[in-house]
């Protein structure tokens, strides 16, 4: 997902993505919406630069099977410019029928969460048509592993001089605010091994396996 540094890309293995709803939001306030065919989405997605149309998108049976040509030939690969991420719709990818399909969240209170696998399809809605703003908190779900805890050694000492973390949009952040939040902040050890402020405990892990990565974390 970091090969190219562009903004918005993410330099940590993420097995699920969500959020905690920090407002009132429902459907057409401005909430998520996902692609709820998981499996068929992500196939469609790897197969789709392999394929091209011999028809315009505007004529009869363009969606047909026998209109797709297998394409080993061509380099494109539908809207995937470097550096960012890769954004579907209904030109792209005419399959997924992205405008029917996608599905929004249900109702949100302050304090709920969702989540969703990270290979899911999934969108902000375009615009919010309710009378309140929607608010939520972006907490990915980020196993153990050596490359995120590399990553967590670059995130703590980023913390600690108040600046943006290693994949975010440089600048000074709040390294010159008074009262700005630091190790005293973090209040338990669950806590402080998450942000790379406390060794991990590799002395209750439960194998041999997980012992030898706890300990090199």
């Amino acid at each position: 997902m970091n090969m190219y540094e562009g903004p918005g890309a993410c330099g940590v293995f993420r097995a699920l993505q969500g959020w905690t709803s920090l407002s009132h939001t429902g459907k057409g306030e401005g909430t998520m919406s996902v692609y709820p065919g998981i499996k068929e989405s992500s196939a469609y997605i790897m197969l789709r630069p392999f394929f091209a149309p011999l028809r315009k998108p505007h004529e009869a049976g363009y969606l047909d099977a026998e209109n797709w040509r297998l394409d080993l030939d061509s380099t494109d690969y539908p809207n995937s410019p470097l550096g960012r991420s890769q954004e579907l719709n209904q030109a792209t990818h005419p399959h997924l029928d992205l405008e029917r399909t996608m599905t929004t969240m249900p109702t949100v209170r302050p304090g709920d969460q969702a989540w969703w696998h990270c290979d899911g399809v999934h969108s902000v809605e375009g615009s919010n048509r309710g009378k309140n703003a929607s608010s939520v908190m972006y907490i990915p779900c980020v196993p153990l592993t050596e490359e995120n805890a590399r990553y967590v050694k670059q995130q703590r000492d980023c913390f600690l001089e108040g600046v943006p973390p290693p994949d975010f949009p440089g600048g000074v952040g709040e390294s010159i605010f008074t009262g700005k939040g630091g190790y005293s902040d973090i209040l338990n050890d669950e806590g402080r091994r998450a942000m790379g402020l406390m060794p991990f405990d590799f002395t209750s892990a439960g194998d041999a396996g997980e012992k030898e990565l706890l300990r090199r974390a």
